[in-house]
């Protein structure tokens, strides 16, 4: 199977956590799922100059946009290929079932990305504290 067969299956075969996929489909979507991240990563950097948490992140908002497109897709190949092999146990599941464990954990991940800026933001509006007593304002204790 070539490069845009292998792309055009996997787009259709998208909700299916069942069936097969062969090793040409899954390693060619692969490729174009981490080619994309490559390529949005580096038209983000080349745009806006900065990647989302540190300068140390490996990709920028179109990048992440780019993975937040393609993860399901990408995570039903995956468990096809896996049943093809004889090592997935999902055709015994609900086929939906993965999806809303993965919708699940993104909005937990979510609410623990607010509750640490909620946290952060209560830090950084705390009074100043000087190390030296001399200059802290009255009302600090000593």
């Amino acid at each position: 199977m070539g490069f845009l067969e292998s792309i055009k299956e996997a787009y259709k075969r998208t909700f299916d956590f069942t069936g097969k996929t062969g090793r040409a489909e899954l390693w060619w979507f692969k490729l174009y799922f981490w080619g994309g991240v490559l390529i949005w990563s580096i038209v983000d950097y080349l745009l806006f100059g900065f990647t989302i948490w540190d300068k140390y992140s490996e990709f920028g908002w179109l990048g992440l946009f780019w993975i937040i497109f393609n993860l399901i897709t990408y995570f039903s190949a995956n468990n096809r290929r896996l049943l093809d092999t004889g090592k997935g146990n999902w055709e015994t599941k609900p086929s939906w079932l993965l999806p809303i464990i993965l919708i699940l954990l993104q909005i937990i991940l979510v609410l623990f990305i607010i509750i640490g800026w909620i946290i952060l933001w209560i830090w950084l509006s705390e009074e100043s504290y000087e190390s030296d007593p001399e200059k802290r304002p009255i009302g600090i204790p000593q």
